[in-house]
């Protein structure tokens, strides 16, 4: 079965990207430049900016027509503002398939596969109740220099100004063993790519 092929716009901030990444890997996808060669558009999302709502909005407005040719595409909207609005997006974009919060990533693969087999449309994973955030390990591109290492998700402080606790959940702590095995896949991968060329 071939590859399903998947074009992801990220928004945001360093965990915004590392979890594009994850998003990838979940999904054991080909990652594709063109939105219009795609199976499934991601918008990943961050809800910390002022208006950032009407950024994601209008990311996703892009990908309107594209749907219109192509009915079987799936479009979807993950990260912060996701998690923020969930009910909201579904309800005020008819043409969005899903909304996935940062701790669905896990359940991606599987609910895109729902729309694609049950032609069940307008599925959300907003939950903050999955506890296994760090099952997907990111995608490390091949010949990329830098990537990112998450050491935890989410934040058992309320700080008045912060949205982090609500959008991200309670802190879950990453294991020391799992941190340093990712960094020394990522290190491995950078010397092999530069010392094979």
């Amino acid at each position: 079965m071939e590859k399903m092929s998947v074009f992801i716009e990220t928004q945001g901030c360093q965990m915004n990207e590392y979890d594009s990444d994850r998003i990838l890997n979940s999904l054991s996808a080909k990652l594709v430049e063109n939105p219009m060669d795609a199976d499934v558009v991601i918008v990943n999302t961050c809800a910390i900016r002022e208006k950032a709502d009407h950024k994601a909005v209008s990311a996703l407005g892009r990908y309107k027509n594209l749907k219109k040719s192509n009915p079987d595409l799936i479009i979807g909207i993950a990260g912060c503002v996701a998690q923020l609005y969930g009910d909201k997006l579904i309800k005020d974009i008819p043409y969005l398939d899903f909304v996935v919060g940062p701790r669905g990533i896990p359940k991606l693969e599987g609910l895109i596969q729902q729309i694609r087999n049950t032609n069940k449309k307008k599925i959300i994973e907003t939950s903050m109740d999955i506890e296994d955030v760090f099952e997907i390990s990111p995608y490390h591109q091949e010949g990329k220099v830098t990537g990112f290492v998450s050491i935890q998700q989410g934040c058992n402080k309320r700080c008045a100004y912060c949205i982090v606790p609500t959008v991200r959940g309670k802190e879950i702590n990453r294991p020391l063993d799992r941190i340093l095995e990712e960094s020394k896949l990522f290190s491995y991968e950078i010397y092999f790519s530069f010392k094979l060329k």
